[in-house]
């Protein structure tokens, strides 16, 4: 074990767990995402997302209903790309002699890295692919990710070129046609796209929203991703015009999941 981490236990009601940690302080009321496995089977591992209660009543009946809602959300969808969550409930992690009630989720683990290990390099397209068609299901099964969808909350596994999108935290049921929140998505596909392209965010200020408002919504209409675009080489215009369809400033005129998987930048291998 590095000296960066730490083992502690979450005791469930159904099983024991044995997780690894970071050595930091554990951040009560933060979620977090870290490796584990139960006792009984210990090459069985796992993915955890806890939260260490905060003795706060108001904020913790908050942070229970969070993992509730983010619970149900992945048990309504089944999909290759999107993480099965295999247990969820409250439990207590002991660490440190103290003893810490927590809420958590039980995901499926797999050898994987984050996108942020992945920017800059050949499988980009491979993994935009994927992408598309996991947020393309989950449209056609109602459930919109708004903000769960980062470098951050999806897994790669090189050897089977397969992604898992773990964050539904922040999804939302589709009600009536709900065109508002499927662009959302797919402002953040292509945010992603660029991302995992090129190392840079399309905006100057990378990833904040008021700032993608105020480039929007100028006068000038300035897009900022093009001139940075001219900075990197190979890029093609298939690249480049796909990157145009998904940051459209208006959401009525942006390019649907469904039409980006017949889009040519997506179909060429």
């Amino acid at each position: 074990m590095s000296s960066r981490t730490r083992t502690c236990v979450l005791r469930t009601p159904e099983a024991d767990y044995q997780l690894t940690l970071p050595a930091s302080p554990l951040p009560a009321g933060a979620p977090f995402y870290c490796h584990g496995h139960d006792f009984r089977r210990a090459h069985e591992s796992f993915i955890f997302k806890c939260a260490a209660r905060t003795g706060r009543p108001d904020t913790d009946s908050r942070l229970k209903a969070v993992f509730s809602h983010e619970a149900a959300m992945l048990n309504k969808v089944s999909h290759r790309f999107v993480a099965k969550c295999l247990k969820s409930g409250q439990g207590m992690i002991e660490l440190n002699g103290k003893v810490h009630l927590t809420s958590f989720l039980m995901l499926e683990s797999l050898p994987s890295k984050s996108l942020l290990d992945l920017v800059e390099t050949e499988k980009a397209k491979d993994i935009f692919r994927s992408l598309v068609e996991a947020v393309d299901y989950l449209h056609g099964q109602g459930v919109a990710l708004r903000g769960g969808l980062s470098l951050e909350s999806v897994q790669f596994d090189e050897r089977t070129r397969e992604l898992k999108i773990f964050n539904l935290a922040d999804a939302v049921e589709l009600r009536g046609s709900s065109e508002a929140d499927k662009a959302h998505d797919v402002f953040t596909l292509g945010k992603l796209l660029f991302a995992l392209q090129t190392g840079r965010y399309p905006f100057e200020n990378g990833s904040q929203e008021s700032g993608w408002k105020r480039l929007f919504y100028s006068h000038t209409r300035m897009r900022y991703w093009e001139t940075v675009a001219q900075q990197v080489s190979d890029l093609s215009v298939p690249f480049i015009n796909v990157i145009n369809a998904m940051l459209e400033s208006d959401q009525r005129l942006r390019i649907s999941t469904g039409k980006l998987l017949k889009h040519p930048y997506v179909c060429e291998p």
